[in-house]
């Protein structure tokens, strides 16, 4: 799954419950299911949060300049395996408003955002075989 939110996000809303409720009913009736999620100021500050660098990279190319997606791993609290996407050109605090940057900023975000979720089944399970094999 890919969600702009989830744990171990401090609740602001629905979605956050709801990407901790949804993958674990999965898990519970036999799915294997993780959440990928941009990672935040919000989760790389959490000391608590424990979460490790699986290795894999993905290119994403975002009109004529490629940025570098980096995918860690962590758990929630109540077990759902998260994928934290990384690219410190996009490191942003989840408070960051439209109104505090540029519209086109904000677009190429979204869309490293995006692609980088929609390549991340071959790398979640690349991460997930190095995990294995840890």
């Amino acid at each position: 799954m890919i969600s702009a939110e989830a744990p171990p996000l401090q609740r602001t809303g629905a979605l956050v419950d709801v990407m901790e409720a949804l993958p674990h009913e999965l898990r519970a009736r036999g799915h294997e299911v993780g959440v990928a999620l941009p990672y935040y100021r919000e989760i790389r500050e959490n000391r608590a949060f424990k979460k490790k660098d699986t290795g894999v990279t993905v290119d994403v190319q975002l009109g004529d300049k490629t940025y570098v997606a980096k995918y860690l791993e962590g758990r929630s609290a109540g077990g759902v395996q998260l994928f934290l996407v990384r690219c410190d050109e996009f490191s942003i605090g989840r408070e960051s408003t439209v109104s505090e940057a540029k519209p086109t900023k904000i677009t190429r975000r979204g869309s490293f955002f995006w692609q980088s979720g929609v390549g991340t089944r071959p790398a979640i399970d690349a991460a997930t075989a190095n995990s294995a094999h840890a």
